[in-house]
């Protein structure tokens, strides 16, 4: 299963909903679904949920600027000593 974290926005919403529909046809589950707002300073939050599902797959739906915002707290937060191993791996940023 992924967990998805994606801006709380218009077109993120809506593409969340296609990833999940596309998703449930491929037969992958979501384990979190956590939308955030640009307007929240703090990330922890958001990360900590994301954790806390304990997917190896994190995916991340939102701008170039949330996003890396996001990543960058997750690498914050994030110890590679209990990460998984995909969270070890170079994530590539798709704008």
């Amino acid at each position: 299963s992924v967990a998805v974290a994606y801006l709380d926005d218009l077109y993120s919403r809506e593409l969340f909903e296609t990833f999940r529909a596309e998703a449930a046809t491929r037969g992958v589950g979501i384990s979190a679904d956590v939308p955030f707002s640009p307007d929240d300073e703090d990330l922890r939050p958001v990360v900590t949920e994301v954790r806390a599902s304990a997917s190896s797959i994190i995916v991340v739906l939102a701008d170039a600027d949330d996003g890396t915002r996001l990543l960058a707290e997750l690498d914050t937060l994030t110890s590679f000593d209990d990460a998984p191993p995909s969270l070890t791996q170079r994530v590539e940023q798709v704008v």
